[in-house]
């Protein structure tokens, strides 16, 4: 579990760097960066067919144990690095999903090197820890994290060990590397804030009696 939380938490680390740094300082013109990004997934897809295949399939398989060792090393640097480039580059997509599956090929990863140092570790568990202590790392969400485990999974056993990682790791991104949420640091890069002061006071200023007779 130690060696999954600092796994995560690196990875976290990673996906949130390379999608803020991407956020600030790409370019205004969004055809240009969807250009850049058709060019980059061409020539990934052009390599390895196979990261064609959709996140939910990817994400099975990896809980199914269906990839060896190599398309597990290939899946988890495609994850970890070309959605956040993607997304940084400003062209609409989903975070969860990509977060999600980068945490369950880490988890799968993990376990077959620790089975090739001897170590029986179950693989599907471990992959459904690291998703869900993944998705708490970038988007710090671990409420949502340990319950989407706990569907998952149905097991308690599978939540102790999750919300272990899960609160571990959250700490990682939290106090050492002192990294707020994706969504905070990307709002932040805009130059917008996520202080609702204001926005408080102009709701609390009208009642809904008042609402209502408009």
């Amino acid at each position: 579990l130690v060696a999954l939380t600092l796994c995560i938490g690196f990875a976290g680390l990673i996906f949130q760097q390379i999608l803020v740094t991407l956020a600030k300082n790409r370019s205004k013109y969004l055809s240009l960066n969807i250009m850049t990004t058709g060019v980059l997934v061409g020539l990934l897809l052009a390599i390895e067919p196979n990261f064609v295949t959709s996140v939910h399939h990817v994400m099975q398989n990896t809980l199914e144990l269906e990839y060896n060792s190599t398309e597990l090393w290939q899946f988890t640097l495609f994850y970890l690095l070309v959605p956040p480039i993607v997304l940084g580059l400003g062209i609409p997509g989903g975070l969860i999903g990509p977060s999600l599956t980068a945490g369950a090929l880490i988890g799968a990863l993990l376990s077959v090197s620790m089975g090739g140092w001897g170590h029986n570790v179950d693989a599907t568990t471990l992959s459904l820890i690291g998703m869900a202590a993944m998705l708490s790392a970038v988007i710090h969400a671990p409420l949502a994290a340990l319950l989407a485990v706990f569907e998952l999974s149905g097991s308690v056993q599978t939540l102790t060990l999750a919300m272990t990682v899960i609160v571990l790791s959250d700490l990682m991104m939290r106090s050492l590397f002192r990294m707020p949420s994706i969504f905070e640091r990307l709002l932040t890069a805009q130059g917008l804030s996520r202080d609702t002061h204001l926005y408080r006071r102009v709701m609390m200023s009208s009642n809904v009696r008042d609402l209502m007779d408009d």
